[in-house]
């Protein structure tokens, strides 16, 4: 038989979707704009909005035209926050990796179609971007997103890329270069690295980290800098090793603690 496992209820993986629409970019939604980017009818959108509100995990904006995260989201989020305290051991080697090429150090991983930022060490001399924790990037615009697609079995991987197809289709021939690419390149080194992706003037470089279990999510740790700060060659003979010893890291300490 078809449709979603028994043991899936519907409405709560719905609520949970609507929730995954609030970001630091986007901290106040309609529900018309929910609703497009859920791909829900709007009733069922607003019956589920006025759930959540009445459970404390959304609120009216002041103007009440919009809705906001709640308190009991954001006890979720600092709950989550302190799960992953284990970042903590990587964090100085972060910083110290970031100052030494003028850089920005980044830990990601998928929500949606979007990496989302769980921990982010910058230079105080890096090109602006404006993300640190919490903010997104779409999968296919960072090499944090490759590298996660490149942890990813064959199978969620193409339907991954399907969706972002089917979100982008005007991207869909940049999509399809930038997947042979990117995969060659990890196959052949075991990272990525892209020029131009976020800024065209920053070069980047990215490692996945996999879980041993199936039933976790990768996350991806990446290295992004001013070409005028680092080279292409500098990234791949230096900084990769690094990466992939806090990569390695975080796999033992973090991935696979339990």
């Amino acid at each position: 038989m078809g449709g979603e496992p028994r043991q899936v209820v519907i409405a709560l993986s719905r609520g949970l979707e609507i929730l995954q629409c609030f970001s630091v970019a986007r901290p106040q939604l309609g529900t018309a704009e929910i609703a497009r980017m859920t791909g829900l009818p709007q009733p069922t959108v607003w019956r589920l909005c006025q759930t959540l509100v009445q459970a404390g995990f959304l609120l009216p904006s002041v103007s009440g035209q919009r809705l906001q995260l709640g308190l009991a989201a954001l006890s979720l989020g600092l709950t989550a926050s302190a799960t992953f305290d284990g970042l903590e051991i990587v964090r100085p080697r972060m910083q110290a990796i970031a100052d030494r090429y003028g850089s920005a150090v980044s830990i990601a991983t998928c929500e949606r179609l979007d990496m989302v930022y769980l921990e982010r060490r910058a230079a105080e001399k890096t090109l602006a971007t404006n993300l640190q924790r919490g903010s997104r990037l779409p999968i296919h615009k960072c090499t944090l997103g490759w590298a996660y697609l490149a942890a990813l079995d064959n199978k969620p991987r193409a339907q991954l890329l399907a969706r972002l197809k089917k979100e982008y289709p005007e991207e869909s021939e940049l999509l399809e270069r930038l997947a042979r690419e990117t995969f060659q390149q990890y196959t052949e080194f075991g990272y990525i690295w892209q020029r131009g992706l976020v800024h065209r003037e920053i070069i980047a470089l990215a490692i996945p980290i996999i879980p041993e279990s199936d039933k976790a999510q990768p996350l991806a740790i990446n290295i992004s800098s001013d070409t005028a700060n680092v080279s292409e060659a500098t990234l791949r003979s230096e900084v990769a090793p690094q990466l992939r010893a806090l990569a390695d890291i975080l796999e033992a300490n973090v991935l696979n603690s339990n």
